[in-house]
């Protein structure tokens, strides 16, 4: 069991270290969560996203991939210097998997990084390819 968290803000917050893209309008961040709820995740990052910024992000699951959008409402300097970035969203996380992977908005947001790929194995009845995820 995960160890949680709850302080001042809204919602427990699960204290675990994903791979997570945060689409801004002038491009892509790549980044590491921190901690994550239902309505919002903590990035760290060696970028700053300017408080008040409306982004789109991705988290990398093991075998899943979770989307949202919000706008980051907190930002704090590290140690290392860089910035934790807090991002609300608007709704709860949508949790991608199965057939509910969008490849072309996965490779938008991922890029050239290599997180999923189409295999034989994954073929349906009507024969068309669906993505297989593969671990960051």
């Amino acid at each position: 069991m995960l160890p949680l968290t709850q302080d001042a803000r809204q919602g427990i917050r699960y204290p675990v270290q994903f791979p997570v893209v945060v689409k801004r309008a002038d491009g892509l961040l790549h980044c590491q969560s921190k901690n994550i709820s239902f309505r919002g995740l903590l990035v760290s990052s060696e970028c700053l996203i300017p408080e008040g910024s409306l982004v789109e992000v991705f988290v990398a699951l093991p075998s899943a991939f979770l989307s949202g959008q919000g706008r980051v409402v907190r930002l704090e300097l590290t140690d290392s210097e860089g910035f934790d970035i807090a991002i609300a969203c608007e709704q709860t996380f949508r949790l991608l998997q199965g057939s509910n992977l969008d490849a072309e908005q996965l490779q938008t947001a991922w890029g050239d990084r290599e997180v999923f790929a189409e295999e034989k194995s994954s073929k349906k009845n009507d024969g068309r390819r669906r993505p297989s995820l593969h671990r960051i």
